[in-house]
Formats: C-alpha cells, structure tokens, sequence
C-alpha cells in the first residue's frame, strides 16, 4: 500500500477507510480521511461503474483503493471539504461557477425557481460584461485575477 501523505490542511495523520452500505447488497466505499479534522476524499466503491477513458468501468478493490490514495496525495477533496477550507472569495467564486452552470446547462432545476431566476440574471451580466465563456475554468480564472 502507497504511503499517505499527510493533511495538507492541519498536519494531521491520513487513514484508509471502507465505509459499508446495506441496500440491496452490501456496498463498500474506500476513501482516505484525516484523524484531526476530517478533511476526506470522494469515495469509490466496487459496485457501480463509473466513466473512465471515455468507457464505464467498475473498479476492482485494488483500483478503487489506489484512487483514493491518490486523490489524498494529490490534494483531491470532496467537495464539503473544498468548502470547509476555502476562503469567503473562493465560495462565491464557486457558487457563481455553480449558478453559471445551472444558466448554460439547464441542470435540472425548476425554471419557476429562485436558483434558475438568479442563474440566469448573472448569465446576462456576465455575458453583457463580456465575462461569460465557455469554458468554465477559464471563467473562473478570469474571474480570480480581475479581484
């Protein structure tokens, strides 16, 4: 097994874990967490596929294992632990991100509510301020170094 890096938030000691899901069948989750304060990777588990070089794909207990020890290693969080360590400006980046997303994507989201309204009413300010393209990340970029 790779050796875990320690938490690049609080210098803490990482762990591996199986978390285990009863539903219809038993399902176990590997990630890696740190004992001090729980900064933790996305779990993958060894019974759904998922997309990987364009094909689906079930990872074997090994692989499921090595990507959350690479996740760790890599600085790659779940998404409560981005947010529980990002700064006040990297939250409001990132929920414009996700708002933007919700007006270019459509994504699922009543039309009649709030959240669709607010999307696409920065849709329109973004694009008349000519800050809105179509690549995310380039947006967000874009978005960091203006502030």
């Amino acid at each position: 097994m790779n050796k875990l890096n320690e938490c690049p938030y609080c210098g803490g000691m990482a762990k591996g874990c199986i978390k285990t899901v009863e539903s219809f069948r038993k399902i176990h989750n590997y990630y890696v967490v740190c004992t001090e304060c729980g900064a933790c990777t996305e779990r993958y588990d060894t019974e759904f596929a998922m997309l990987q070089d364009g094909k689906f794909h079930v990872l074997t207990k090994k692989e499921a294992i090595e990507k959350a020890i690479h996740d760790w290693n890599n600085g790659i969080f779940n998404t409560q632990t981005k947010l529980l360590h990002m700064t006040d400006q990297e939250k409001l980046l990132w929920h414009i991100e996700y708002l933007l997303g919700v007006a270019w994507h459509g994504a699922m989201v009543p039309m009649d509510s709030l959240k669709w309204k607010t999307a696409w009413k920065l849709r329109k300010i973004a694009e008349g301020k000519g800050l809105l393209m179509l690549q995310r990340c380039r947006f967000v970029k874009h978005m960091l170094h203006r502030l």
